[in-house]
């Protein structure tokens, strides 16, 4: 249910900010806008409340789902849980492998070139990033600890991927003349995710810091990433702008082609929660192997050129 419904701190409450169409929330009735009274005969004031609730929830039973409307108050029944998720899982499974081989390559290939090093660190840290089971355990003490190692994990993530736009052909001469540009980026990936990840921590933990989550999770995910997504696309554009190799041109221009559907799900899927509404079901299940196309594309790009 909390997957499948984005709530929003209001004031003492909760209220629903969207629900997916898929969901059984859903097709039990609830609606954007409604704003949480009880849930399985509970209060739930705020995250912490809800989320005790919704670890009782027995699936394929009904749970009472008690809300506010239009300044009436309205019971809907929810039966939580969905069919296993095979396709997405396996799909999930093969993009693992994919990046697995694309590391691997990388190294036994070209084993002396920097970039080849921050594929293959990029690639093993997708593939674990798609093995870690989150869809699948929803045990609290699994996602208190797992959640805040993706955020890790995908923090150390931008730092490399903005390290490897600047290292397409070559390191760029703006990156000559300022090498702190590269251990700036992983300044800004670490300061960002480890301050979302240590309010995971801490407030899972029930401890306060002196900023909240609710600050830092918006940062690290509506900032951060479109920004990195986007600073990539930069990077990799001026490079081809300023290059007067052909051949290096040309796999430059090789990459950054490579790079647009990744950056674009990335700015889209912002997009799209700010406005309320939910990505669409076939590209959410597509999306380890469209974005496998970038670390493709940059290892075509090493050995063609």
């Amino acid at each position: 249910i909390h997957r499948a419904v984005e709530l929003e701190q209001v004031g003492d409450g909760l209220e629903v900010v969207a629900v997916d169409p898929t969901a059984p929330a859903d097709r039990a009735g609830l609606e954007a806008g409604d704003l949480l009274v009880r849930v399985g005969g509970r209060e739930v004031p705020d995250f912490e409340a809800y989320d005790s609730a919704a670890s009782t929830f027995d699936p394929e039973s009904r749970v009472e789902f008690r809300v506010r409307r239009d300044d009436t108050e309205r019971i809907f029944q929810v039966t939580p849980g969905r069919p296993f998720p095979w396709v997405t899982t396996i799909v999930g499974w093969l993009a693992c492998l994919g990046y697995l081989v694309l590391g691997a390559v990388a190294m036994v290939q070209l084993p002396g070139d920097v970039r080849a090093r921050l594929l293959m660190l990029l690639s093993l840290s997708l593939a674990l990033e798609l093995a870690l089971p989150l869809d699948l355990l929803a045990a609290p003490w699994f996602v208190d600890v797992s959640f805040p190692f993706l955020v890790l994990l995908i923090a150390f993530q931008m730092g490399v991927e903005l390290h490897l736009a600047m290292s397409i052909p070559s390191r760029a001469r703006f990156g000559h003349r300022r090498r702190w540009l590269v251990p700036l980026f992983y300044a800004i990936g670490g300061i960002l995710g480890g301050t979302l990840a240590l309010s995971l921590l801490v407030e899972s933990a029930g401890f306060e810091l002196p900023w909240s989550l609710a600050a830092a999770d918006p940062l690290f995910w509506g900032v951060g990433n479109p920004l990195w997504a986007v600073s990539v696309v930069v990077l990799l554009a001026t490079a081809v702008a300023r290059s007067r190799d052909p051949l290096a041109r040309q796999q430059t221009l090789l990459v950054l082609l490579a790079g647009l559907p990744w950056s674009a799900h990335m700015v889209a899927s912002v997009v799209i929660e700010r406005a309320g509404g939910f990505y669409p079901q076939w590209l959410a299940v597509a999306e380890p192997l469209v974005l496998l196309i970038y670390p493709l594309g940059v290892l075509l790009a090493i050995f063609r050129y």
